[in-house]
């Protein structure tokens, strides 16, 4: 759940609301989970981009979400090369298909970069080419090493 941001940072309260009608029912979770305390659900109605409203399901806010997440919050990305859940080589497309070709750069395999009003932002991409979906199991040792060197360089 994302928080909302206070003068000094980060953990100033939930950005969510109470759900409403525009959120899938919850009867089948309840069924299945069991009822949560009162003023809590399993949907809620939650958009981390201003003046939104609609149906996540089948509106693209997700795109505009990312970008606007990624321009703040500190970034590792990974591409297993055996991962077909989330085939990270997708992303810069899909991102340039809903954001725009001229706010994405891909000049290289290694980085994503997006553009800003402000400036542009690089990530870097860890290739996994023996891992799935699941980079931790296949190579921790590569992975323990990456993020160290990542959070040793300042974790941006």
């Amino acid at each position: 759940m994302r928080t909302t941001r206070s003068a000094t940072g980060f953990g100033s309260g939930a950005a969510c609301s109470s759900a409403d009608d525009t959120v899938p029912s919850q009867t089948s979770l309840v069924a299945t989970l069991g009822p949560l305390p009162p003023g809590q659900s399993y949907f809620l109605p939650y958009s981390p981009l201003s003046d939104t409203t609609g149906d996540w399901r089948s509106l693209a806010y997700q795109a505009p979400a990312f970008a606007d997440n990624l321009h703040d919050v500190p970034a590792f990305l990974t591409e297993g090369g055996r991962d077909l859940v989330v085939p990270t080589r997708a992303l810069a497309p899909a991102l340039r298909a809903a954001l725009g070709a001229s706010r994405i750069d891909m000049s290289s395999p290694s980085r994503l970069g997006i553009r800003y009003p402000d400036g542009e932002r690089f990530v870097d991409i860890f290739e996994y080419s023996e891992a799935g979906h699941m980079i931790t199991m296949i190579e921790p040792a590569k992975l323990a090493n990456n993020l160290g060197g990542w959070l040793a360089d300042g974790a941006r």
